[in-house]
């Protein structure tokens, strides 16, 4: 169930973007790992934190931990 819940909260519109609310999307990767960008209710992009991308730039952490889910 906590999947789900953190799945849902990363769901972002593409229409915040064109509201002018790129800065506090950002913001929300302090806390989060990753943020799902939808286009017409489709998944569109992937927005990693920092970390998320430094840890798949290790092969090691791949292995121990998937950062990505597919749709």
């Amino acid at each position: 169930m906590a999947f789900t819940t953190d799945l849902l909260q990363s769901l972002v519109p593409i229409t915040q973007f064109n509201r002018g609310q790129a800065s506090r999307i950002f913001d929300r990767l302090h806390s989060e790992r990753q943020l799902i960008v939808l286009k017409n209710n489709q998944p569109s992009a992937v927005i990693l934190s920092p970390l998320s991308r430094a840890a798949m730039a290790s092969p090691s952490a791949i292995k121990a931990e998937p950062i990505l889910q597919t749709f």
